[in-house]
Parts: structure tokens; sequence; C-alpha cells
């Protein structure tokens, strides 16, 4: 129940090497190919039995019983050119692991390397979920339809490097830990004309720049300062010339949320103020809620399983409390529908500047918190299927 199991030479220079292979061909969301295949050669130098769900998808398993855990990490990059000089920089250009998913990857092998050497020790059975495309909010359906043609499971465990977190130190606090995260568009229909002429015109670009200021302030106007939210837009266009005003404007964005009142609440409001605005103008708007991933929420009794498992790893100083994040991942369809929780792990060290924040260019972290995970899904894994 200590580090001592876990952090021997093999299995961390296994995983390590592991990491930095991934971390040098890193391919984007939904073309994992790669990625896949050497998850599956992993996988069979170990005799771990697999079932490939599509060419991106791998589940493995281990045990059997009538008590199954499943473990989940995440296995895409982004589109994102890397900087640095480091040794195992991606070879690929313009795509880098920028989230820490290569880690992620990497961890549950080593937990699987680990855990199937203890094979018929176990009291029950725990899946391996290799899912893709996290960072565009794909790939968890595949596995969770995959789990309950399984008969469904009593537990879900993730983890997420956080570069933001110290070394040796893991986050694993009960309730909502990351937002709820939606999308919306905005077409503002107006009526174009000449720019020498703005009164026989119905301005589309003026009415989408009064929308877009009044719903990024739907939060501190209209939703509890006691529930964050966020509204915000990265994109608004329209016309083709600067003395022609067009026809059509177009805003898109999205918003975070922690609550299921606040995120109903907000759709709802950013439909009302675009059609009040445009019919304040004498135009029309339509307006797409998309709806996107729920809310990563950490069940209160695998919080205190979760503290149990980290204290007997790394003691109890290695507990930190770290605040809900904003930012959105897909392991929300998980913990939507099975009781469980995401652990963040700390992978950040200011003395050797590891310090970017996440889809930095210069992102890297710790790889000493590559054993601090492997370790943390296996032990939490045996410690779930013990009690």
């Amino acid at each position: 129940y200590n580090m001592n199991y876990f952090d021997n030479e093999g299995l961390k220079e296994y995983v390590i090497n592991l990491r930095r292979y991934f971390h040098e061909n890193p391919e984007i969301s939904g073309f994992e190919i790669n990625t896949t295949n050497k998850i599956k050669s992993e996988l069979e130098k170990f005799n771990i039995s697999y079932h490939e769900l599509n060419p991106t998808t791998v589940v493995a398993w281990l045990g059997e019983g009538d008590k199954k855990i499943a473990l989940r990490g995440d296995t895409d990059a982004l589109p994102l050119v890397e900087e640095g000089d480091k040794e195992y920089i991606s070879k690929n250009s313009g795509v880098m692991h920028a989230c820490g998913h290569d880690g992620h990857i990497a961890m549950l092998l080593g937990a699987a390397k680990y855990l199937k050497d203890i094979e018929k020790t176990l009291k029950g059975k725990i899946y391996f979920c290799f899912q893709p495309a996290e960072e565009i909010g794909g790939g968890a359906k595949e596995i969770l339809d995959f789990l309950y043609k399984e008969g469904g499971v009593d537990e879900v465990f993730g983890i997420h490097l956080w570069s933001l977190i110290p070394i040796n130190k893991i986050c694993v606090s009960s309730g909502p830990r990351m937002a709820n995260g939606d999308g919306f568009s905005i077409k503002v229909i107006g009526r174009g004309g000449h720019g020498s002429r703005p009164d026989q015109c119905i301005d589309p670009l003026k009415i989408a720049s009064k929308i877009l200021l009044e719903i990024t302030s739907i939060p501190s106007n209209r939703i509890s300062t006691l529930d964050p939210s966020v509204v915000s837009v990265g994109k608004i266009y329209g016309g083709s010339a600067a003395n022609i005003i067009p026809n059509e404007a177009f805003i898109e964005g999205g918003f975070r949320t922690f609550s299921k009142n606040s995120r109903e609440e907000i759709g709802e409001l950013i439909k009302k103020i675009s059609n009040n605005i445009a019919d304040y103008h004498g135009a029309k708007v339509e307006v797409e809620i998309k709806p996107g991933v729920p809310c990563v929420y950490n069940h209160l009794s695998s919080s205190e399983n979760a503290k149990n498992t980290v204290s007997k790893l790394l003691g109890e100083e290695a507990i930190f409390e770290f605040e809900p994040l904003c930012a959105s991942e897909n392991f929300g369809f998980y913990t939507e529908k099975y009781p469980g929780l995401m652990a963040f792990v700390g992978a950040g060290n200011e003395k050797n500047g590891i310090i970017y924040p996440h889809h930095h260019p210069l992102f890297d972290i710790d790889e000493d918190s590559l054993i601090n995970g492997t370790a943390l899904y296996s032990q939490y894994a045996l410690d779930f299927l013990l009690n």
C-alpha cells in the first residue's frame, strides 16, 4: 500500500518510454490509428485481452467477477505547433500532445502491465478504456455502449495529469470538478446595402455586436454569483467589402456551467436576448444551441475512497485541494452514468521550468508524475474491488 510496490525502475522506465513514444508520434482527434496500433501491440505483448471497437478505440480487461470498474485514458493530441528543445519533441509537424494525453495512455498501459502480473488475485473485473477524440467531445459513446453491453460497471475512474498542480500532489475532491461545455451559433439576418446609406439598411454587424455584448454579460447579470458560469464568443463575422453592409452576420461561441439549472437557463437566455435585440432593429435571428459535454462530477463515496488510496501511496500530505475547472472534459459522460471520479495528478515542477498551462506550445510534465498516476490507477482499482 505504498509507492515501493510501484516505483521500481522497470515499471517507471516502461511508462516514461511509452509516454515519450506517444509524445513524439501525436495524432489529432479521430485519427489515432498508429496510437491505437501501439496500444494493441503493448496489450498483446503482455497477453491482455482486448476488443477493438473501431480503428481508434480499444477496451481491454483483466479479472473476472461480479464487481466491475472501468479505468479510462484519452489518446488524442492537439493541432498545435510544439515549441522547445526536448529530445522527444513531436515528429508530426503541427500536432502536439499539449494536454497530457500521451501520459494518460502510458499510465493506463503501465497499470494494465502491473495488474496483469497479479490478475489471479483480482476480486472482480477491470476494464481499461483507451478513448480517442476527447478534445472534440467524441469517443465516449462507443466505450459506454460497449460497457453497457457488458452489463455495465460499478465504478468509473479517470486521471488527468495537471501541470498547474505540483508534482506529488493529487486532487480527488468531490462535487463538480469540470464544467458542462455547450456551444451556440447565431445567424443575424438584416438588409444589406451601400455603406454610405445605413439608413436604407438593417445592419446585421451592428446587431451582432450588440448581441455579443449582451449574451457575454449573462453570467454577471442574470446568473447567481454562487453558481460559476462563462459565456464566450470566439467568432463573429460577416460581409465581403468595407463599403458594403451585408445581409447576414454570424456569431459562434460557447458557455460553461456547473449546474443543470444554469446550463438550461443560459441556453434560453441566449435565444431570448438574441431575438429581442433583432426584433428591436427589425432583423431576424436563427439561434442554435449545441449541446456538448456534461459536468465531470466526482461522487462523494468515490472521493473518500480515492483519498484513502492516495494516502496509502503518497501520504495524507499528497491530498491537494484544487479549484473546479471551467474547462470541460467528456469524462462527464461516464460520471453522469456511473459513480466515480476523475483525479487530477500533479505534474508541474517550477524548479524544472514545468509551469506552462495545458494547450500551450511549451506544455510539458514532470515525468515522475507518470509513476504516481500508474500507481493510482492500479491501487484505486484494487481497493475498489476489495471493498
